[in-house]
């Protein structure tokens, strides 16, 4: 094998890892970017719709979407206090979230949450305004993050092997021009 066949073989093969690997990468190989309804429900005059991101729930980041918006009106309904608390079951430590609103999406509150452990763990969403107090309570199985199977890790692997071929192909190559100038 000649060295301008090897260099396009190389540089092909690289390009094909990185086109198809870094299309299915996500923030921590989960897919963030991509929310599942959870929860729905019809409050008086609210709608509530929970969100959360990412759809299989693991030990890690997990964020909560909760959607607010007058059943009367068809509107969003702004300036409200979201609180969301989880508690591991037979634990008593609670990890708090505010759920923050944003300008861009009205009606629309966003809570993140670093999971650590998991097992069955208990949500309360506390949605407060002037006039009532809305409390949902839900249990979530957090599962253990796969890190072995997931397409980073795949990647990751591959760049290892792809690396280690290089130089494995430097040595040789450097070898082999030593013996045919020392001949």
């Amino acid at each position: 094998m000649n060295f301008l066949s090897f260099n396009k073989i190389f540089f092909v093969s690289l390009f094909t890892l990185f086109l198809f690997s870094t299309i299915n990468l996500t923030a921590q190989g989960e897919g963030y970017s991509s929310y599942e309804l959870f929860y729905q429900e019809e409050n008086g005059d609210m709608q509530i719709d929970i969100f959360v991101s990412p759809k299989k729930i693991s030990v890690g980041q997990v964020i909560f979407s909760i959607k607010i918006s007058d059943i009367v009106l068809q509107k969003p309904i702004e300036d409200l206090k979201v609180d969301i608390y989880a508690t591991p079951f037979f634990d008593y430590e609670k990890l708090y979230s505010p759920g923050l609103s944003s300008s861009d999406i009205p009606g629309n509150y966003q809570a993140k949450f670093q999971l650590e452990r998991s097992g069955k763990w208990v949500f309360d969403f506390i949605i407060e305004n002037e006039e009532k107090s809305i409390v949902i309570s839900e249990q979530i199985n957090i599962i253990d993050r796969n890190r072995n199977s997931s397409k980073f890790g795949l990647g990751f692997i591959s760049i290892q092997f792809i690396f280690l071929a290089g130089i494995g192909y430097i040595i040789y190559s450097s070898k082999k021009t030593k013996k045919k100038i020392s001949l």
